[in-house]
């Protein structure tokens, strides 16, 4: 209909890279493709190489400059390099966006930070597609007002029924650890990582995850997300203690091992990969079948990507189902902490279940049979290490829809204030996180009229004048002209070098 720009929501592991491809081919325009790491750049080129021969792609990021060829896939970091005057800019070879026929952003969401939005803003004669499971990043941050139409979206579950993913099932750990004074990071809106992890990271927690793997899972392929470095090579020595193979990965381990370990998980040489911010965006292996989640979010991006992950088709594997075991810890008075099955918007899409008796068939038209089970699970709920095990889909469900009433009420705005937004503040006033949360302490030393509020549930919260004296504050400290602020760690990871 004319349209030149869009983005498709679809689930995580849903095979987005395979789309974009086809779509390349189809087209035969000159594409930038934008990815979100160099470990997802390596696998577009693999699955170029595989669906598309005769492309020939060229690579741009901090080790690769060639841009030659008709398709090129680049990194969202070195996509501003290609573009931003503000930057150090790429001098390799010269670059027009406007010889860009068709710009595709992979994990679109990375794309909504100012100085990302407006390098895309700069390719005026492409067709701008995006593609992502999280459209909406924040209340502010929202691929929609990057690119205003929704081409199309499926959800985890309607997926999962049509056989696009794999079945899944939920289960909820329930364990005694109280997590209700762990502090909500104000940069993140997550827990804060170190609290976090000295939480949970407890010995008989860990213990239960291993003896669930032993008595459910035994000989499948799992991912572990634990809350640090030192939780998930601790998870994964009592995984080997029990006999089992698995090793722990994480964002800084070298690139090669950490490469090394992950190929070897694909083979089966590895059961149990036990990790920290590693296995979210793009990891790719579909014999992954169990996804135990030992670190609690309140980010429902964190929860389906990590959800996602054990969600592809298996093609060695066509009687493949997935489970998905969120450990819930103690909140105080209430549970907010987000689960997958919140944002899977259902506790299962059990295909062995189809057409037996007990399961009611629903037909849609147009469109294929969905199941809704009320029949009792393979597995019925126990304890197991002083944990609580829930497996009943309705159960389930009737626990995550209560965690989304508390924190529905929970996060119902005082009258007459605003919550503070971080990330969009420091990247629209060129500050750094760190100084804005000093301004917010100092103003808040001086907050005789209760202009701002801090919380564990609100990290920061302004009325009007609070917002009027941040920004003020913040312009009395701007950057000198022609000065530009350098953000270490992902500097550090464009170039794989430690911060």
């Amino acid at each position: 209909d004319g349209g030149t720009e869009g983005y498709f929501k679809l689930p995580t592991a849903f095979g987005k890279t395979v789309i974009f491809t086809e779509f390349t081919r189809a087209a035969n325009l000159r594409t930038l493709i934008v990815v979100a790491t160099v470990e997802v750049l390596d696998q577009t080129e693999d699955t170029f190489a595989r669906l598309a021969p005769d492309l020939q792609l060229g690579k741009v990021y901090a080790d690769a400059k060639n841009f030659q060829g008709q398709t090129t896939v680049t990194t969202y970091e070195s996509f501003i390099r290609l573009v931003d005057p503000k930057v150090e800019r790429y001098t390799d070879f010269d670059f027009l966006p406007e010889d860009i026929g068709l710009l595709i952003l992979d994990e679109a969401h990375h794309a909504l930070g100012p100085r990302t939005s407006w390098v895309v803003s700069q390719f005026t004669n492409a067709i701008k597609l995006g593609f992502t499971a999280t459209p909406v990043y924040s209340e502010t941050r929202q691929v929609e007002n990057l690119l205003n139409r929704k081409i199309y979206a499926m959800s985890i579950k309607e997926a999962a029924e049509e056989q696009l993913l794999s079945p899944f099932r939920v289960w909820f750990a329930f364990t005694n650890i109280d997590i209700s004074g762990v502090e909500v990071d104000i940069l993140t809106g997550d827990y804060k990582p170190q609290q976090l992890a000295r939480a949970v990271n407890v010995a008989s927690r860990n213990q239960a995850a291993v003896d669930l793997y032993n008595q459910y899972f035994s000989g499948d392929s799992a991912v572990v997300y634990c809350a640090s470095v030192k939780h998930a090579r601790e998870v994964a020595k009592l995984f080997q203690q029990a006999g089992i193979s698995a090793e722990a990965i994480w964002g800084s381990m070298n690139r090669k091992k950490r490469a090394e370990f992950v190929n070897s998980f694909r083979k089966g040489e590895i059961q149990v990969l036990c990790n920290m911010q590693v296995l979210t965006e793009g990891f790719d292996a579909p014999n992954a079948s169990v996804c135990i989640n030992l670190r609690p979010t309140l980010s429902a991006v964190v929860a389906e990507q990590r959800g996602g992950r054990v969600l592809r088709l298996d093609p060695a594997n066509p009687d493949k189902e997935a489970t998905i075991i969120d450990f819930m810890d103690k909140e105080g008075s209430d549970s907010w902490q987000v689960s997958f099955a919140e944002v899977a918007e259902t506790a299962g899409v059990p295909e062995k279940l189809q057409g037996q008796p007990g399961v009611v068939v629903v037909e849609r038209k147009p469109g294929p049979r969905i199941s809704h089970s009320d029949t009792k699970p393979e597995v019925p709920s126990f304890t197991t290490n002083n944990i609580s095990v829930i497996t009943e889909v309705q159960e389930i469900m009737r626990i995550a829809s209560e965690a989304m009433r508390v924190r529905q009420e929970e996060m119902a705005l005082p009258e007459g204030y605003m919550k503070l937004s971080f990330p969009e503040l420091s990247r629209e006033f060129e500050v750094t996180p760190q100084t804005l949360y000093r301004i917010i302490i100092n103003l808040g030393k001086q907050n005789e009229n209760d202009v701002v509020r801090r919380g564990r549930r609100f990290p920061v919260l302004v009325t009007v004048e609070g917002f009027r004296l941040i920004t003020e504050a913040i312009q009395r400290i701007r950057l000198p002209e022609n000065f530009q602020l350098v953000e270490t760690p992902k500097l550090a990871k464009e170039f794989t070098l430690s911060s």
